[in-house]
């Protein structure tokens, strides 16, 4: 084999490592946004108040919290590769426990555990494809991370939108045999447990990639073998060479001891403003769009809010890369300033547009009335106690009461919700899909003229 061979057989074997390795952060970006798709579905079958709703959507933020702040443990004591591995196993507990959970807190619990991956996965996963690298591929392998994030998110809203629109064409009393598995009452306990597909494909490819060369000499106690996956690698180095290698990853091991302080007044600054970049990123609202981005889209009277959220992963992803081919060029401060200014200039531009439109309150108050008149109809095979259907029945009427009043607002050029006082659910809904037709009518044309 010559020189040329062995360097490419080696890059593909680096290749493949560090894309599998990565391949835990696709599954981050499309455990995260797939639940955006079933959000809506799930509160309204659960009858989740406010709150609830919020508990059953953050557990799994709460599961990230937790296995960032743990997730260096697993992969100082168990090693990067066995980590990684068992992530998988928590990603695919998650979705099958997710898309088969009979109630709420079984739901909580089982998203809870997906995040837990998550927070663990953010840790070894760049360790593991960070100490697997040789350092010429280091950086651009590093980026497959990133990559895999956003292209999860992509992904988590196609498969959203494939499965809405195929749960569509089969309703729940149809004569076909799969109706009673996959129709539009359980799509979305196939949106969340279709993750354990990709889940489980990547727990089995842990199995093919080797353990991290530095891992293994410095706390795995097997020097031979992290110097053989070092050979692996680096085929061009000699014998010599990759001795040296093993020497200066050992040595490694004593320099925590002289390494400096992380709070000194010199990093002060830099510290605080690495902090204050990551919070206002938070605070700019990027995760409540992924998170809600179909009801959001809905709330703006789109008809296919599924479908039209695949445009915010693409946007997602292709910015990304324009961020990846800029950050050299223009330098990370620069991005930084340019990002800013575009979030500002967006976020002022959606709060002009909610302030100024009375059609997207018009839109969210239809929509409101067409739910709670559902709830009503559903009241006598309900499971609920006489006081909570006297409430279902109180937040129907103030549903209405809303949409007179939003129809009412100055600005709004539809015709005003007519809805007697004692309505019947049935026609409630009926004029409430009518309204909201109107006002999304009126919202697209005041979009044009723009």
């Amino acid at each position: 084999m010559t020189e040329l061979q062995a360097n490419g057989g080696s890059r593909r074997h680096v290749i493949l490592y560090a894309v599998v390795g990565s391949l835990a952060g696709f599954l981050f970006g499309f455990d995260t946004i797939v639940i955006s798709g079933a959000e809506q579905q799930i509160q309204t079958l659960w009858r989740l108040s406010g709150f609830t709703h919020g508990i059953c959507m953050s557990a799994a933020l709460w599961g990230t919290v937790l296995g960032a702040v743990l997730g260096g443990w697993p992969a100082e004591k168990l090693g990067r590769r066995q980590t990684l591995l068992w992530v998988g196993l928590l990603y695919f507990v998650s979705a099958m426990g997710s898309g088969l959970a009979p109630e709420r807190y079984s739901f909580i619990v089982a998203r809870f555990i997906g995040g837990l991956g998550v927070g663990v996965a953010t840790v070894a996963s760049p360790m593991y494809i960070s100490e697997i690298a040789p350092p010429k591929l280091r950086g651009v392998l590093a980026g497959l991370f990133q990559f895999n994030i956003v292209f999860g998110i992509l992904v988590a809203f196609v498969s959203n939108s494939l499965i809405g629109g195929l749960a569509k064409d089969i309703a729940p009393d149809s004569q076909l045999w799969i109706a009673g598995y996959f129709n539009t009452e359980a799509a979305w306990r196939w949106m969340l447990g279709i993750e354990a597909l990709p889940a489980f494909a990547y727990t089995l490819l842990c199995f093919v990639i080797p353990e991290s060369p530095r891992w293994l000499i410095t706390h795995g106690g097997r020097r031979e073998a992290g110097t053989e996956v070092f050979r692996r690698i680096n085929p061009g180095m000699s014998e010599v060479q990759i001795n040296e290698l093993v020497e200066r990853v050992a040595a490694s091991v004593g320099d925590r001891a002289t390494a400096a302080k992380f709070f000194t007044p010199r990093l002060r600054i830099p510290i605080l403003l690495a902090f204050l970049i990551a919070m206002f990123n938070q605070l700019s609202g990027i995760n409540a769009i992924l998170y809600f981005a179909p009801r959001l889209l809905g709330l703006a009277g789109i008809s296919n809010p599924l479908s039209a959220s695949v445009g915010i992963g693409l946007t997602n992803l292709v910015f990304t890369f324009v961020g990846l081919g800029l950050i050299d060029r223009l330098g990370r401060k620069t991005l930084l300033l340019i990002g800013s200014i575009g979030y500002i200039a967006s976020l002022a531009v959606c709060a002009f547009a909610f302030l100024s439109y009375p059609g997207f309150k018009v839109v969210s108050r239809a929509i409101d009335v067409e739910k709670r008149a559902e709830q009503v109809l559903d009241l006598p095979d309900a499971p609920l106690t006489p006081a909570e259907k006297e409430e279902v029945r109180r937040e129907y009427a103030n549903a209405q009461k809303d949409l007179a009043a939003a129809t009412a607002l100055d600005g709004y050029a539809g015709q005003p919700a007519d809805l007697p006082e004692d309505a019947a659910p049935v026609a409630a809904q009926a004029r409430a899909a009518e309204i909201k037709a109107e006002a999304s009518e009126l919202l697209a044309r005041r979009a044009t003229w723009c």
